[in-house]
């Protein structure tokens, strides 16, 4: 099972720099476009929702708030950054915890009766 997992972390690595490699992507991600994406930021409205909801949705899956909260420090400076973080952070720790409540419940449950723990 364990060369299992290698294999298919392989792959993803792999079919990762393949899709870097062959589409468009490339384009996106250079230094160029990265800066005129980054002085757009502050004049588009709708930037700082979407990095919000990002850094929210992103708490769920597992994505490093660490990398957002400098991205989005980056953007946007002192005060504001520190307003769109607390703001982002919070959203991210509500979402994990709801999420973790209302589907890993029971499987924490079964888990800590098969165990032979109580769940109360």
């Amino acid at each position: 099972m364990k060369n299992f997992k290698a294999i298919i972390l392989l792959f993803v690595l792999i079919g990762g720099v393949l899709v870097y490699w062959l589409t468009p992507i490339r384009q996106i991600f250079s230094p160029s476009h990265l800066m005129v994406l980054v002085e757009s930021a502050h004049t588009t409205w709708w930037v700082p929702i979407i990095l919000i909801l990002s850094y929210g949705i992103g708490g769920i899956f597992g994505l490093p708030g660490s990398a957002l909260t400098l991205v989005i420090g980056a953007i946007y400076g002192l005060i504001p950054g520190i307003f769109y973080n607390m703001i982002a952070s919070n959203l991210a720790a509500m979402t994990g915890f709801l999420t973790s409540r209302y589907l890993g419940r029971g499987f924490v449950e079964r888990f800590l009766s098969s165990k032979g723990g109580s769940a109360s």
